[in-house]
């Protein structure tokens, strides 16, 4: 994940990048479209939609309820467990008196 302390350009001079053909991402309205980079090397975007962000919902959830179905099955592991350890206790009681 990118955070703004993590955001470096190794780009210094906007020539060097015009000649090195390397992609350009801007916001549409933003002046970078009228500086003559190629046309395939410029890529605008809009607003952000819920559509832009639809894998990463979905993998979430995903994660999310296999999360939840492990620990289900762990608690249901562990009840069954001990209330076998009770049974086997009482057994022991019982064999003693």
């Amino acid at each position: 994940m990118m955070t703004i302390q993590q955001l470096n350009s190794n780009v210094t001079d906007l020539q060097e990048l015009l000649k090195s053909g390397e992609y350009v991402g801007y916001r549409n309205g933003s002046y970078v479209a009228e500086l003559n980079f190629l046309t395939s090397s410029v890529t605008g975007s809009g607003s952000f939609t819920f559509a832009d962000f639809r894998g990463f919902f979905i993998l979430t959830g995903a994660a999310s309820t296999s999360s939840l179905l492990i620990v289900s099955i762990i608690y249901v592991y562990k009840k069954d467990r001990s209330i076998k350890n009770m049974k086997d206790d009482s057994k022991l009681l019982e064999d003693k008196c």
